[in-house]
């Protein structure tokens, strides 16, 4: 069974579902939202000292440069770890070895939510994770593969854009990501998960 870090309360407005979401064959579970309780999210532009002026919204379970992990769904060896972050400070990051699985928080996304992007670090290996987003639609959860994340060094780096895969059809969509860990002896290591709205002020 998966290891899911739970916070103290939930609020009333999320309930517990048994949907599996298979990638390979993993299953996880996670929490669903009501698309009635979608709102759109804060936005700030945290990337701005590489040169992306885009505006972002943290998935959650995070706080800038922590990554708690709360709503997470681990499994296969995937774990919150306290390492020294970009700049030199301790943080909490989500470490994923080869066959580890992090499943997010079900979050909120139209199909103006093209990209994700986050802080990487390749510990071991060359192969990174394999980015996927599921999406609840008539059918149940339906995954799609976002692409495989290399992460260029075990410094900290930002990730190129991943791509999101919302579909086309207007109005809230609920998305659960979905990394796992590639290869068979790699380690790698992210923090500040981002989703791109594609706004521009």
């Amino acid at each position: 069974m998966p290891y899911v870090i739970r916070p103290p309360r939930l609020r009333t407005a999320l309930a517990a579902c048994a949907a599996a979401l298979l990638v390979g064959s993993v299953p996880a579970q996670a929490e669903t939202l009501e698309k009635n309780t979608c709102e759109s999210p804060v936005l700030s532009q945290p990337l701005s000292f590489a040169g992306d002026l885009n505006y972002y919204f943290m998935v959650p379970g995070e706080s800038a440069g922590n990554f708690a992990g709360t709503g997470w769904s681990l499994s296969g060896g995937a774990s919150i770890q306290h390492v020294a972050l970009a700049g030199g400070s301790l943080g909490a990051v989500l470490d994923l070895p080869s066959g580890a699985q992090a499943v997010s928080p079900t979050i909120c996304v139209t199909n103006e939510y093209p990209f994700a992007r986050f802080v990487e670090s390749q510990v071991k290996g060359t192969e990174g994770v394999n980015f996927y987003v599921s999406y609840l639609t008539q059918q149940g959860w339906t995954s799609r593969y976002g692409g495989q994340v290399h992460g260029k060094s075990n410094s900290w780096t930002l990730s190129e854009r991943v791509l999101m895969q919302p579909s086309k059809t207007g109005g809230w969509q609920l998305a659960q990501i979905i990394l796992t860990g590639a290869g068979r002896s790699n380690d790698f290591q992210l923090y500040n998960l981002y989703v791109d709205p594609y706004v521009r002020r």
